[in-house]
């Protein structure tokens, strides 16, 4: 086994001046990717025989880097990648191994390339638990195997899912923001839908969502383009609800979109609620679309509203004929809006009457 010729590069040719007196190894998920045939951005080494944090200050300086400290272990940020250095979880680095999550993880790779580690498992791409311990001493790692499992496309050992079951218990007792972590980790990329039932089964989404969530339209999602955040606001308000400690901007935009699913599920005015959702309506459109709501009607209203809507130019336009002192104010934002909302209730019928309205508003300022 060898570095593939991406990884020859700054960084690990760095490692290796900064480890003349140390032992070094990568370890867990960057050397799986190798063994996949992959380079991941998120390196991970240990330092066997010597002070973890003196190694990586030598390496920050060669890197011209810095230093970010956590709990255990440090953190060098390079270009794209992230450098995690921390101590073994033993005295030597099989010790620091047996210690890992499951078989494809505990794999290490000295810095001139020598595997250490039996790479059976991640050839047969399948997950199973390094000892019968390994939830007792993280809960995480249940939803974490289901993620890899979903992530990588691989298959869950009746070992671990024996174990899992056991212990499913203890997953509701994970700080919030790590099960925020793994579950933003499953939503960023289309997995495979018996996951997603193997979850609902044991019960795993209970654990960690407080609710037995709807999964039918998961793999939904995956065909609306959008970012990260947006994706997995979407994932939550296709499960129906999120767990506690998601970012604001999340929650802020899964409630709106849980609210807009139920809202267009339900009879009633059609302009009222396009309104609503106006300012994220085409993102909200997708998400209902990929519910199986039928938007066909939101879809012709919001296109005529957006024919006859009044903008920000239009406005400018008439304040600097009719009151060219006028400074643009709060005023601007509120005589635009109340245009367009007065057109999308039918208060105002036309482009031409939501002009003149918003003249008589201007002019009231001035007075």
């Amino acid at each position: 086994m060898r570095f593939p010729d991406k990884v020859k590069g700054v960084i690990f040719d760095s490692v290796r001046r900064a480890a003349e007196v140390y032992e070094v190894y990568l370890v867990g998920g960057a050397v799986r990717d190798i063994v996949r045939g992959e380079f991941s951005t998120d390196l991970d080494f240990v330092v066997i025989n010597g002070s973890y944090e003196k190694f990586a200050q030598k390496l920050s300086k060669i890197l011209k880097s810095h230093c970010v400290h956590f709990k255990d272990n440090i953190r060098i940020p390079f270009d794209s990648s992230y450098i995690d250095i921390s101590a073994p979880r033993g005295e030597t680095i099989e010790q620091d191994l047996l210690k890992r999550d499951f078989t494809i993880n505990n794999l290490a790779m000295s810095v001139d390339g020598e595997l250490i580690g039996d790479p059976a498992d991640i050839i047969a791409k399948i997950i199973t638990p390094v000892h019968d311990e390994i939830f007792d001493d993280d809960p995480l790692r249940i939803l974490r195997g289901f993620r890899q499992a979903a992530n990588l496309d691989y298959t869950l050992s009746d070992r671990f899912l024996e174990l899992a079951k056991l212990k499913l218990p203890l997953l509701p007792t994970i700080a919030d923001e790590r099960i925020n972590d793994e579950l933003k980790k499953l939503s960023s990329k289309r997995s495979d839908h018996t996951i997603y039932c193997k979850m609902q089964e044991m019960g795993v989404w209970q654990a960690v969502l407080g609710f037995t969530p709807n999964i039918d339209h998961l793999d939904k999602i995956f065909d609306i383009d959008c970012g990260d955040e947006d994706r997995y606001a979407l994932f939550l308000a296709a499960l129906g609800g999120f767990p506690r400690g998601v970012s604001n901007y999340v929650e802020r935009c899964t409630n709106s979109l849980i609210n807009g699913l139920k809202a267009f599920r339900e009879d009633g005015d059609l302009r009222r609620k396009v309104w609503e959702y106006r300012k994220n309506f085409e993102f909200l459109a997708s998400f209902s679309h990929a519910m199986g709501v039928d938007m066909s009607a939101s879809r012709v209203l919001y296109a005529q509203m957006v024919d006859i809507a009044l903008d920000g130019h239009d406005i400018l336009q008439i304040a600097a004929r009719v009151a060219p002192e006028l400074r643009r104010g709060r005023w601007f934002a509120d005589i635009l809006d109340e245009c367009n909302f007065q057109l999308a209730f039918k208060i105002l019928n036309s482009r031409e009457e939501a002009l003149i309205f918003a003249e008589t508003e201007v002019k009231k300022i001035c007075i």
